[in-house]
């Protein structure tokens, strides 16, 4: 049985709750749904700018789980992508989606439109331990950034 997400409107509002686009999506979308007392219906995001959209929506992630925030390719594809997007099973307020221009020109959109999307995955916690070796050696080792090839 599937873990259940619980969503709760952040303020009165008639959007429809976040939601998959199609049977088989990963994530469930997520509108930018501003108070409407701030009498925006648009907002216009300047290339390097950064921009908070809210969804004016809440969530209760089933425990063991976490809510990834990340791009929507239609989106991306205009230059407009997600920072930051980890939404924990204990927190309980508005979902804000930290979105930033990434192309060489302003980019538009409108209240109700799709931003960015959450997927909601399985984690494992614990307290890590400290050891002063590990005890599997590997061929990669400390080899980092390009180690494995183009």
């Amino acid at each position: 049985m599937n873990p259940i997400v619980k969503w709760k409107r952040a303020w009165d509002h008639k959007y429809v709750m976040p939601r998959h686009a199609t049977c088989w999506s990963a994530g469930f979308d997520l509108m930018w749904v501003p108070p409407e007392d701030m009498q925006r219906s648009s907002a216009r995001i300047f290339p390097g700018e950064i921009f908070l959209a809210k969804t004016g929506w809440c969530v209760q992630a089933p425990i063991g789980h976490v809510g990834l925030i990340r791009d929507r390719s239609g989106m991306a594809m205009l230059g407009l992508t997600t920072r930051a997007g980890v939404i924990d099973a204990d927190f309980r307020g508005e979902i804000g989606v930290i979105l930033v221009n990434d192309s060489n020109e302003p980019v538009e959109f409108h209240r109700g439109d799709r931003v960015a999307q959450i997927l909601f995955t399985p984690y494992w916690q614990d307290d890590g331990v400290m050891v002063y070796e590990f005890s599997d050696k590997t061929d990669r080792g400390e080899n980092g950034f390009g180690s494995t090839g183009r």
